[in-house]
């Protein structure tokens, strides 16, 4: 069997525990591999518009300060297409507020709870896999 290239994943979370645990669980896997973790969503958006990065996938938190995971949306949604095309964003979150939840499900195709499990990861690389 030919050897998968693995999927770079950028999180962006405002706690470093979650971000520690995610690092961690993706570092185990033969599928996917961390690229960088961002703990503010601002400084994540400045380093994408710097250029296009080749990023798969990035997990992103809803609550955070300065800039919340929509705020960042509604930006990241501003970059250029050949970024966007090539990159899925998926929701990991702790929020247990209805309205976040069914929120993020307008904007991402996946909302999974935190914290990043084996399980939660590899059901992550199956969506992406298909997409």
């Amino acid at each position: 069997m030919p050897d998968q290239r693995k999927v770079k994943i950028v999180l962006i979370d405002d706690n470093d525990t979650d971000i520690y645990i995610s690092k961690k669980i993706i570092s185990r896997s033969s599928r996917g591999t961390f690229l960088k973790s961002f703990l503010y969503a601002k400084k994540a958006l400045n380093w994408f518009r710097e250029e296009i990065r080749e990023v798969d996938i990035i997990l992103l938190d809803i609550n955070m300060p300065e800039m919340n995971g929509f705020e960042f949306l509604e930006a990241y949604f501003q970059l250029p297409p050949e970024f966007r095309a090539s990159c899925t964003v998926m929701m990991l979150t702790s929020s247990k507020n209805s309205f976040d939840l069914e929120r993020a499900k307008n904007y991402v195709d996946i909302v999974m709870k935190k914290p990043l499990t084996v399980k939660s990861l590899d059901d992550i690389l199956d969506t992406y896999e298909k997409m």
